[in-house]
């Protein structure tokens, strides 16, 4: 009979190539949804504190605690707001709205919005502070250099202020405060704060971080009685640190920022208290201006609520790492495949089916001989593949699923061994006698769909099994 030596790729590897291809493409969408929902976990951002309470920004809701560290409100923002400051106006919490240009007031009640109307387009961020005395709105506008002023219907009266890196000058303007009548603006690209009248007039700066200003750029401020508290970073964001100044412009005291060197939250001063928001470990920690020493959690619930979002987020970032791991495990098999498809084009032999009966005859024939039954039965597991039979390493033929393959030995030790593409069966050793039939059956070794990425690779050579036929 003759021998037909073929290696046929799509006979033979296209199953198990579907297959990893199948899982490398699950684990990439599964780890695109992991990464997508830990980005999507809250973290605190905006703050406010007045004496009475503390506000932060916890992706779309603010949550407000008291004194004793209860949350005592939360407040949802709808989805067409895009905040971009937080603060407190008498007992109602203002939010700029940098989407629609807008000042939102939030009390017990519900919203009152007030839209900007007319005045240059603002497109970049923006802060906003309340004058009662006079009616009057003030604008940070960080895109355009300057400060625009608006009635208290968002009317556009007018704007003052004009852009360089000098004393009174405005580079990109983004914090504002409102305090004994006068204009607090920090500059991040000029790294500064400046003190304005409300006609727009410059009094003086207060905050002049020495050095590189690129090292340290202004990104939030708050002024309370005699001091400035600021947060600082150089261009890169590669380092950040918080800043106390006293009412003269002296620093006093610096610590690096608690969130890291690549993600910055806000900070408030109140009394002698600074706060921040710590936008890694989700915290808002308080500081003793005087000495900046750690005084613990802002609050007991607020605490509370971070670290529940800090372990959904963790959770979610170790099991994306997990299935970058499996990602990484998938391309070994694939590697053995290549490789064992190049070997099996020169020595892997395949013998004809016969037409009429479901079997094969093997390589060895003539008188005198053992003859070997190996049964395949019915099973989900390998459905389409056929397991390569070889004898002391020769192959002798193939099995399909619910077919038996038989085959002649001469008397003798022999050694028998399945195979399907890189992964194996146990060998089996037999002494072929005179006459002697001998039945073997196998299998495949998966019990379990999940266990199959460690039996195509580390278990490779348990993957099948083969035995004497109980």
């Amino acid at each position: 009979m003759a021998i037909n030596p073929t290696s046929s790729l799509p006979e033979k590897f296209t199953g198990n190539i579907l297959i990893l291809m199948f899982l490398i493409f699950s684990l990439a969408g599964i780890r695109f949804w992991l990464e997508k929902e830990a980005g999507a976990v809250p973290y605190p951002y905006w703050l406010a504190v007045s004496d009475d309470a503390i506000a932060v920004l916890y992706g779309d809701s603010i949550y407000v605690s008291d004194t004793k560290g209860t949350i005592v409100r939360t407040i949802h923002i709808p989805d067409y707001i895009l905040p971009c400051q937080l603060s407190w106006h008498n007992n109602d919490l203002l939010v700029s709205d940098w989407r629609n240009h807008a000042v939102h007031l939030f009390s017990a009640s519900g919203i009152s919005s007030i839209p900007l109307q007319g005045g240059p387009q603002i497109d970049a961020h923006l802060n906003a502070v309340i004058d009662e005395r006079h009616n009057t709105i003030y604008v940070t506008d960080s895109g355009g250099n300057r400060i625009h002023t608006y009635d208290s219907e968002g009317r556009y009266i007018r704007s003052f202020g004009t852009f360089g890196l000098g004393r009174g000058a405005l580079s990109s303007p983004k914090d504002i405060r409102f305090r004994d009548n006068l204009l607090y603006v920090g500059n991040v690209m000029r790294s500064g704060v400046d003190v304005f009248s409300t006609d727009g007039t410059f009094i003086k700066s207060v905050v002049e971080p020495k050095g590189n200003r690129l090292d340290n750029l202004i990104t939030d401020f708050d002024v309370a009685e005699d001091r400035i508290a600021t947060i600082e970073c150089n261009v890169l964001f590669e380092h950040c640190r918080i800043a106390v100044y006293d009412g003269t412009g002296m620093l006093l005291n610096t610590i690096p920022h608690p969130a890291g060197p690549v993600s910055v939250g806000d900070i408030a001063l109140r009394k002698s208290i600074v706060y921040v928001s710590d936008t890694v470990n989700r915290k808002v920690t308080r500081y003793y201006v005087g000495t900046l020493d750690n005084l613990g959690p802002a609050s007991t619930d607020l605490n509370a609520l971070g670290t529940s979002y800090n372990s959904r987020y963790n959770a979610l970032k170790n099991a994306s790492r997990i299935t970058v791991i499996a990602l990484i495990l998938c391309f070994i098999p694939l590697a053995l495949l290549y490789r064992h498809y190049k070997r099996s084009r020169k020595d892997e032999h395949f013998v004809d089916r016969s037409s009429n009966k479901n079997e094969l005859k093997g390589a060895y024939t003539g008188r005198n001989m053992t003859k070997i039954i190996i049964q395949r039965d019915k099973d989900w597991r390998d459905k389409l593949r056929a397991y390569n039979v070889y004898v002391d390493g020769k192959a002798v033929g193939n099995l399909r699923q619910d077919s038996k393959l038989e085959f002649d030995l001469t008397p003798g030790n022999h050694n028998i061994q399945l195979k399907i593409d890189w992964c194996k069966s146990n060998v089996l050793s037999i002494t072929a006698t005179d006459g002697q039939i001998a039945m073997l059956e196998c299998g495949n070794n998966v019990k379990k769909p999940l266990m199959a990425l460690l039996y195509i690779s580390i278990w490779r050579g348990k993957y099948l099994w083969l035995r004497e036929k109980r």
